[in-house]
């Protein structure tokens, strides 16, 4: 194995190669993919999330401090999980762990076991609803926060004037 690079995040030594991280303790490694490369999340993105039956919106900085709004549906599952019980290494790609440090970006999980999960759950076995979606991640500052959906857009929220 040819390694590429070693990032440093929280005081733990990644060893990067293309598109593996290796981290002690990590048991598994999810194919993760960057949604989109020019949107990056501020290192403090100071989220607000409001949720219902329908959508999810998550609004935050971006890393020049703007606000953006992070519209997702129609969802099928979401989970947040304090960053103190996530390992990053979780969810390698080589963009995401660049410079040697974390860039805070939207991932979208390849081959989601949480998407294989629901779909083996599913009651009624002639339902398409799980056909389309995507396991979308968003690695913030205290927060992992993790959906299943079918689409996710972004848009800048119009700065208030004074």
């Amino acid at each position: 194995m040819c390694l590429r690079e070693v990032a440093i995040y929280d005081h733990e030594a990644f060893l990067v190669d293309q598109n593996l991280l290796l981290l002690e303790g990590v048991e598994r490694f999810m194919l993760t993919k960057v949604y989109m490369k020019e949107f990056e999340i501020h290192t403090t993105p100071l989220e607000q999330i409001k949720m219902n039956p329908y959508c999810i919106e998550i609004d935050l900085d971006d890393i020049m401090e703007e606000r953006y709004r992070i519209i997702v549906k129609p969802y099928v599952a979401f989970k947040i999980v304090t960053s103190d019980c996530v390992h990053y290494g979780e969810f390698s790609n080589d963009y995401v762990f660049r410079d040697g440090r974390l860039h805070r970006h939207i991932l979208e999980i390849e081959d989601s076991e949480w998407i294989h999960d629901l779909r083996t759950d599913i009651t009624d076995a002639h339902s398409s609803f799980l056909q389309n979606v995507r396991h979308y991640v968003l690695l913030l500052q205290d927060n992992v926060i993790e959906i299943v959906a079918e689409s996710l857009s972004i848009e800048k929220i119009p700065q208030e004037k004074k």
